[in-house]
């Protein structure tokens, strides 16, 4: 095409001619679509869509047509730069090796207990559900080593003087024992002496009457006499002796029942002393299953303690899992909200399958620790509390007659008598500040007549309010103090703010769901990419790294080196890749490379990331 002449526009020219063939060519395609229909015997506007179709696409061959001679005469002859690559890329991170794999697993309570009386009786109190208790511990000679934590009892009062009776039974023996000794070792022999010496005296009185007879100078008589006192002497020896060993029987028979009085004391004073109940071991109160005022049998369960620290943690595997997991001792558990793992014992595989599932169960144990609480915000020397109350207690009797009670343990003493923390910044209706701070002003009281137990937890103190702008119906009262600057060796409390306190909560809890890394031992972490992503090129493997200059990103080559995967990775689609020139493999640590599109590259090529977010392998 011949150049413009100067002053002219070669663009609007051409414009111009483009409209102009543009109607003539609308023009021409009505008289062909004329003729068509001429020919047919059809009107025009029955034609069938593909005229129409036919005359569209001419009409756009013949518009690019015009478009590119235009295009033609005006842009010279200078090749447009081509434009980045588009591809997808991310960041390479040290990971897990792709068999590693988690599975969920429930966690239980490894040791729970249904504990009830040896003895039957009448409940008088027992702890609520979730109370913490310290298990009483005895060594193997059954000396009490940890006294323990109760948290349930029965009215003892029949098995006190049980104890009682058992007491002067045993002290009556003892008694009577000693009387038998004293019969033995002193009465006896002192009469067996003495029939002795009545015994020689008769005889010496015997022989003598016998030579006066002999002489002629006796009677038959006084011999006779001095005979039978003879034998009558020897006789009282005799049943002394027969005395002595009865007495000694009898002191057998009464140390034999000393030690079954002895016994009925000690089963009477371990009856009494199972009229409170222990746990065996450290743990929390799941459930309660009598209420204080029932009667319980000897054996009913009372209450469900289970043990929280340990806590255990099973898995249903396959057959393979578990004879491999057999030689392993520790196994990665993964908590939830948690990004690192923690180390779970192996304690048990079971030697039986599920029937149902052909799995085995296998158990694992985890230390166990409690929730950080909000006490690590309250100043030192701060007051805390743990409960707050109302006085206007709808459950107790006397409130028909408007009879305030309020927890014993929340009434404090002072120079000028009871009195109570009132709550000032919270009324009952309100929410907790988000501070957890009380403001608390004193409130005097003066002690009622009524004190009224409730469910054997409780005692509840009638109290009678001498400040008339208390309302009992909105106002709250702050209950015990557990823990102020005096405890922990500071100044006196000035008495002007309280911090509510918030109970910690125990990490792991029986039903909780977990997730546990059943991969092999031997797995250690690495630099794992998608096969796809390699370039194998002359016995040799490359990534396509991006070398990111300002705002322009192109690609390298970096070599790497492909590690022989193991038996359980060879299924994989991850492949572990170490520096080829045998470098730190840390120094892969935050390489991008191109992850789609490898195999359209070329070593320098400009690239547009395209993916919208990077994440890690």
């Amino acid at each position: 095409m011949a150049q413009s002449a100067a002053g002219e526009n070669p663009l609007g020219d051409a414009h111009q001619q483009l409209m102009v063939l543009i109607a003539e060519l609308s023009l021409a395609s009505e008289q062909f679509e004329w003729v068509v229909g001429t020919m047919l015997l059809v009107p025009t506007s029955l034609l069938p869509n593909t005229m129409s179709n036919m005359t569209r696409k001419i009409h756009c061959c013949l518009l690019t047509g015009l478009l590119a001679a235009i295009g033609g005469c005006s842009g010279g002859d200078q090749t447009p730069a081509p434009s980045p690559r588009p591809v997808e890329a991310t960041v390479l991170r040290r990971t897990a090796p792709p068999d590693a794999y988690w599975v969920s697993a429930s966690v239980a309570s490894w040791k729970t207990e249904q504990i009830g009386f040896e003895v039957p009786g009448r409940v008088e109190w027992v702890a609520e559900p979730n109370t913490e208790v310290e298990g009483r511990v005895k060594d193997k000679d059954g000396n009490i080593i940890v006294d323990g934590m109760p948290f349930a009892g029965i009215d003892n009062e029949q098995y006190r003087l049980r104890v009682e009776t058992a007491k002067a039974k045993v002290a009556q023996a003892e008694q009577t024992i000693t009387a038998a000794e004293i019969e033995i070792n002193k009465t006896l022999p002192a009469q067996t002496r003495a029939a002795g010496a009545e015994k020689k005296l008769a005889k010496s009185e015997y022989d003598r009457q016998l030579q006066l007879q002999r002489q002629k100078a006796g009677v038959q008589a006084d011999v006779d006499r001095s005979e039978a006192r003879y034998e009558t002497a020897d006789a009282q020896i005799q049943q002394l002796e027969a005395t002595l060993s009865a007495k000694q029987a009898e002191l057998q028979a009464l140390n034999s029942q000393l030690l079954e009085a002895k016994q009925a004391l000690k089963d009477a004073e371990r009856d009494l002393a199972n009229c409170t109940l222990f746990s065996s071991f450290r743990g929390q109160i799941a459930s309660v299953a009598a209420v204080p005022g029932s009667v319980v049998s000897a054996g009913q369960p009372v209450a469900t303690v289970q043990m929280m620290d340990p806590i255990k943690v099973e898995i249903e595997v396959s057959a393979a899992d578990s004879r491999r997991l057999r030689n392993r001792h520790r196994v990665p558990v993964m908590l939830q909200g948690s990004t690192e793992p923690v180390e779970g014992f192996l304690y048990l595989i079971d030697s039986v399958a599920d029937p149902a599932t052909r799995t085995y169960t296998v158990t694992l144990l985890l230390r166990n620790t409690k929730a950080a609480e909000t006490e690590a915000t309250i100043p030192e020397g701060a007051a805390t509390i743990e409960k707050t109350w109302r006085l206007d207690l709808q459950f107790l009797p006397g409130r028909e007659e408007g009879m305030l009670f309020v927890d014993e343990t929340a009434i404090q003493e002072d120079q000028e008598g009871p009195f109570l923390w009132r709550i000032t910044n919270v009324r009952i209706d309100d929410p907790i500040p988000a501070d957890r701070l009380f403001q608390v002003a004193k409130l005097r009281v003066r002690r009622g007549p009524a004190k009224v137990p409730f469910l054997g937890n409780w005692l509840f103190q009638q109290v009678m309010v001498d400040d008339d702008q208390f309302d009992a119906s909105r106002d709250l009262v702050a209950g015990r103090l557990t823990s102020t600057s005096e405890e922990r060796g500071g100044q006196a409390w000035n008495g002007d703010t309280l911090y509510l306190s918030s109970h910690r909560q125990w990490q792991l809890r029986p039903g909780d769901v977990v997730r546990v890394d059943l991969s092999s031992e031997d797995a250690s972490p690495g630099y794992f990419v998608p096969m796809e992503c390699l370039i194998h090129r002359d016995g040799r493997s490359y990534l396509m790294a991006i070398d990111a200059k300002g705002e322009a990103n192109t690609v390298q080559e970096l070599k790497v080196r492909v590690v022989e995967p193991s038996d359980d990775q060879a299924s994989s689609s991850l492949r572990q890749v170490l520096p080829d020139d045998g470098a730190d493999p840390e120094a892969l640590e935050g390489v991008r490379y191109v992850t789609r599109g490898v195999h359209y590259l070329r070593n320098g090529e400009a690239v547009k990331i395209v993916n919208r977010e990077e994440t890690a392998q």
